[in-house]
């Protein structure tokens, strides 16, 4: 619910001459300097800087499925981005297959199976006469499939780091890379 009112909002403020891209800037500063504290608490480097490559691979793939998504929402529709990110769910499980040593159990396949057959009843008939349909399906899949690597990446590489270790250098880099916007 609050994605749903924050993208509604972010597409609105869009309309009325607030830069979408300056509040992305301003969000994701706001995300790294939030995790600024618990990195200095934890001392830094609770890891050997020979991983630090993995906060900045993690942030790389947020990064661009942020701006992808962003472009899917001030380009298209809400209505028809934000039910197309249920693809996430698929997304996540068949990543987690791919990249993690265990296997994905049966039950989160019949889950997100059952996920993606809601948001595609939910959606039965709801996108027509919307504008650039096509382009926003397009872009918002391609960043639900984006944010779900980051999420598999994520579950992957954050244990070694220990816990909450891997958002600050994270969400540093993300910050960093907005600077473009």
């Amino acid at each position: 619910v609050f994605y749903v009112v924050g993208m509604l909002m972010l597409k609105r403020a869009s309309e009325v001459g607030v830069g979408v891209w300056r509040a992305t800037f301003i969000t994701n500063w706001a995300c790294a300097l939030i995790f600024v504290p618990w990195w200095i608490y934890q001392g830094w480097a609770p890891v050997g800087l020979a991983m630090y490559w993995q906060p900045v691979v993690n942030a790389v793939v947020f990064f661009i499925a942020q701006v992808i998504m962003f472009l899917a929402v001030t380009r298209g529709d809400v209505s028809v981005a934000t039910p197309v990110m249920g693809l996430k769910v698929i997304s996540v499980a068949l990543f987690s297959t791919l990249l993690l040593s265990e296997g994905v159990p049966w039950q989160w396949w019949c889950g997100a199976g059952l996920s993606a057959a809601a948001v595609g009843l939910l959606n039965i008939g709801g996108a027509a006469g919307s504008r650039k349909v096509g382009q926003t399906i397009l872009l918002a899949s391609t960043s639900s499939v984006l944010f779900a690597l980051c999420d598999v990446l994520l579950q992957k590489w954050s244990p070694a780091w220990g816990p909450g270790n891997f958002f600050p250098p994270m969400y540093m880099c993300v910050g960093l890379y907005s600077i473009v916007l």
